[in-house]
């Protein structure tokens, strides 16, 4: 379910606190640090927007719209927030009630595989597919009886290039059934997508990505220029054809392989390198000054920290922490660079 909450007069709020009252627990709050209250933390559509930037892992589900013991889930405007939030996924919904009964998709037609996932490669996150069905307006005999979101769409894993100044991957459009009966069929659709869990394309904040999205013969659909700005990259609105759409994003003139040069700008560059044991964390900078460097967690929980004097030039240092997903934090006066490291 999107939300869990311990209902009045039963044992959840002998554990968890009253439903009409909110505990602080020991989770941070990534964008700030603060303590999250636990009817955020147990709320997907608040975790998803707090997480809007660090991501979250590849989430999939089936909901149904008899379920009278969660009840049908646009009721609390799920499926409005999965299209906000860009982290992707693909969610079903049919006639089902809470113990599968009456259900239109067989486990199947609504069947996800989460083999293909891995921590260290990325994924393209889909929202606002124009061919969605429409899941109605939170009553249950709103909107179609079944369909999905994000249904129609799929990538090839082999397709995905995650370069440190390029990213390309081929995505496309695939048949639904549902009871063994294919559901009508779309040779294009429009959507937009956001890269999520990427390993080594990383553009500076304020470096141009130009990007393209072409057909299989070659021909541009889309096309643009967008600045980065240190959020997960979206594209909006771009065109996916049934036989495929190949996505390329590049880096104008990246700087991030300089290890030498000192820029013209105020701010540091940070560039990260792997070795065989961790990373090393190269700091070319204009001028002297204090730093302080992080590795957190995933929930922003700090494991290592230290406060170094930075030199005009190159000052490389070496990032170790325990094994997982970190976030990796410098500050410099008014600078803030942040990145995601596998260990």
């Amino acid at each position: 379910p999107p939300f869990i909450r311990g209902f009045p007069g039963t044992p959840r709020e002998m554990q968890w606190g009253g439903y009409y009252d909110s505990l602080l627990t020991d989770v941070p709050d990534p964008n700030d640090g603060l303590p999250l209250m636990i009817w955020d933390l147990f709320d997907m559509r608040v975790m998803y927007r707090i997480n809007k930037n660090a991501g979250v892992p590849y989430m999939a589900g089936v909901h149904g719209k008899n379920d009278i013991t969660l009840g049908w889930v646009e009721y609390y405007y799920w499926y409005d927030s999965l299209e906000v939030a860009n982290q992707g996924g693909v969610w079903f919904w049919d006639q089902r009630k809470h113990n599968g009964n009456n259900k239109n998709f067989t486990d199947g037609e609504a069947s996800i595989n989460f083999d293909r996932f891995y921590s260290n490669r990325s994924y393209p996150a889909f929202s606002h597919c124009s061919i969605n069905q429409d899941w109605g307006n939170g009553l249950p005999l709103s909107g179609d009886p079944y369909g999905a979101w994000n249904g129609y769409l799929d990538w090839e894993d082999a397709s995905i290039t995650d370069l440190e100044d390029s990213y390309s991957i081929r995505c496309f459009i695939k048949d639904m059934y549902v009871n063994g009966n294919i559901m009508t069929s779309y040779n294009n659709c429009t959507t937009d997508l956001t890269l999520r869990r990427v390993q080594h394309f990383n553009p500076l904040p304020g470096e141009l990505i130009d990007w393209t999205v072409k057909d299989v013969n070659g021909q541009v659909l889309n096309s643009g220029t967008l600045p980065y700005t240190g959020l997960p990259v979206t594209l909006h609105n771009i065109n996916i054809k049934r036989d495929g759409s190949t996505v390329l994003l590049k880096i104008q003139n990246p700087m991030m392989n300089d290890f030498s040069a000192i820029t013209n700008s105020i701010a540091p560059v940070i560039t990260i390198e792997t070795t065989g044991d961790g990373y090393l964390a190269h700091i070319i900078s204009n001028s002297t000054g204090e730093a302080t460097l992080q590795i957190s967690d995933a929930l922003g929980r700090p494991e290592w920290s230290k406060s170094i004097h930075l030199e005009k030039g190159t000052t490389i240092i070496p990032l170790h922490a325990s094994a997982g997903l970190k976030l990796f934090n410098v500050t410099m006066n008014n600078f803030e660079f942040s990145s995601k490291l596998i260990f």
